[in-house]
C-alpha cells in the first residue's frame, strides 16, 4: 500500500468510528495517523473535537488550534468550533450552506403523487376559504404552501423563508406576487401582523422549534397551523390487550429506538424515537397531541385542534402520476391503509399530526368543517383561561 494513502485510509476508518459514537476506536484511528505524521491537519483537527465532545475542553482546542496553525486556512475547524460555542448559530449557518448559493426552483407540479401528498397535508384549507384573513406561510421555501393556499380559495398569503433564493426566482417568475425574508425563531414583525400563519415541516428544522412557535404565535391575531412529524412516544394509547407495553432500547448510530412488546414479550414494530435528515443535516423535532394541548393549556388560548395520520414518501414515486392506474400510487395508498390499520389496532402512533392553535376561536360551521375532517377541535377548560370573576 502506499504510504500516502494509509494515513486517509485511517482516517476515514476513524470518522467511521466517530460518528457511530465509538469515541475510543475513533481517537486510536486518529492517533495512529499522528504517530505517522504529527502535523495531519484532519488528525489534529478531528482528535480535538473529539476530545471537546468528550469534555476534554482544554488540550481538545490545543490539538484545534496546532491544526488551523499547520494549514493556515481551516474553515472546518472554525466551523466546529462555534458547534460548541453557540450552536443553534451554527445549525442555522449550516442550513444556508447545504441548500447553497444557486435557486433550487421549481414549478408547483399538480398531478403527480408528491403534489397529491402535499394537497393531503392541507386538505383544512378550503375550511378558512372565501375570507379576508391574511395569512404568512414559514419556512415556504418555494413559495408552494402559499400557491396550494391559494388555490384553496385563500387570498390574501405571503410566503416567507430563511433562505429567499428560490422566493425570488418564483416571484420574478410570477408564480407568486411577494415573499419575505424570516427567521422563525426572530421574527421582524409587529404583533398580530398577519391573522393566521401556517408552517408546514418547517420547525423540525429549527434548533429551537418551541421559540419560533410562541414567535409565531405573537405575529398572529387568530392562529397557527403547523404540521410536523408525529412523535411516536408520548401519543401512544394501546386500546387492545394485544400491546403490553412500549420500551426505549438503545441503537448505537442515532440514540434511541422505541419497540411496541406484546404480553409474550414479542416485539410487534420498532421504530427511532430519534433522527435526522440527511439532505439539511439537523435533528428531527418530533410533536405530539400533548405538547399542542400544554401549549394551548399553558398560554390559556381558547381553543386548539389536532389531526394524526400516515403519509407514505419514497423519493422515486414522488414525481409519478397520482392516477388510479399507477402502480405507484396505488402502493402509495396501500401503504397508507396498512399503516392506518396497525395505528387503529394496535394504538400505535401515526407519522405526522397537524396542530392549530387558535387565539381567536373559528366560527362554529369551521369548527364542525375541521372535525368532520378527523380533527379534535377543543376548547380550552376555562379554569385555564386567565379570566376575572366578581365575586358574589
Amino acid at each position: 500500500m502506499d504510504p500516502h494513502t494509509r494515513p486517509n485510509h485511517a482516517l476515514q476508518i476513524g470518522m467511521h468510528f466517530h460518528k457511530r459514537n465509538d469515541f475510543q476506536n475513533a481517537f486510536n484511528a486518529y492517533s495512529s495517523i499522528l504517530t505517522q505524521n504529527p502535523q495531519d491537519v484532519h488528525a489534529l483537527h478531528l482528535s480535538g473535537i473529539l476530545l471537546i465532545q468528550c469534555g476534554f475542553s482544554a488540550l481538545g482546542k490545543q490539538y484545534v488550534s496546532q491544526a488551523i496553525a499547520v494549514s493556515g486556512n481551516l474553515p472546518e475547524a472554525e466551523h466546529n468550533l462555534s458547534v460548541f460555542n453557540h450552536s443553534e448559530k451554527a445549525k442555522v449557518l449550516q442550513e444556508f450552506e447545504s441548500l447553497g448559493t444557486e435557486s433550487k426552483y421549481k414549478a408547483l407540479a399538480t398531478d403527480n403523487i408528491g403534489a397529491w401528498r402535499m394537497d393531503r397535508m392541507l386538505e383544512f384549507a378550503p375550511v378558512f376559504a372565501n375570507q379576508n384573513d391574511t395569512w404568512l406561510t414559514i419556512g415556504d421555501s418555494m413559495g408552494h404552501d402559499a400557491i396550494r393556499l391559494n388555490r384553496a380559495g385563500i387570498q390574501n398569503v405571503t410566503p416567507s423563508n430563511l433562505q429567499i433564493l428560490s422566493l425570488r426566482e418564483a416571484l420574478a417568475k410570477g408564480d407568486i406576487s411577494e415573499y419575505l425574508e424570516i427567521n422563525a425563531e426572530d421574527i421582524k414583525l409587529q404583533d398580530a401582523s398577519f391573522d393566521y400563519i401556517l408552517c408546514k415541516e418547517a420547525l423540525h428544522h429549527m434548533p429551537r422549534p418551541y421559540k419560533a412557535i410562541y414567535e409565531m404565535l405573537r405575529v398572529c391575531k387568530k392562529g397557527v397551523v403547523f404540521i410536523e412529524p408525529h412523535d411516536p412516544v408520548i401519543d401512544y394509547w394501546p386500546p387492545t390487550p394485544d400491546v403490553s407495553h412500549h420500551r426505549i432500547i438503545t441503537n448505537g448510530d442515532i440514540g434511541k429506538k422505541i419497540a411496541y412488546v406484546d404480553k409474550s414479550g414479542t416485539e410487534l414494530l420498532s421504530k427511532y424515537i430519534d433522527w435526522y435528515e440527511d439532505h439539511a443535516f439537523n435533528y428531527v423535532y418530533t410533536l405530539s397531541t400533548r405538547e399542542i394541548r400544554k401549549i394551548a393549556l399553558g398560554m390559556g388560548l381558547p381553543s386548539y385542534a389536532t389531526k394524526c395520520f400516515h403519509d407514505f414518501y419514497l423519493p422515486e414515486y414522488n414525481d409519478q402520476p397520482a392516477t388510479p392506474e399507477s402502480e405507484a400510487f396505488q402502493n402509495t395508498l396501500e401503504q397508507i391503509g396498512r399503516h392506518n390499520l396497525v395505528s387503529q389496532s394496535l394504538g400505535l402512533p401515526y407519522s405526522y399530526v397537524s396542530g392549530m392553535l387558535f387565539k381567536e376561536t373559528p366560527a362554529q360551521e369551521s369548527a364542525q368543517k375541521l372535525t368532520a375532517l378527523g380533527f379534535e377541535f377543543t376548547y380550552t377548560p376555562t379554569i385555564y383561561i386567565p379570566l376575572k370573576f366578581p365575586t358574589p
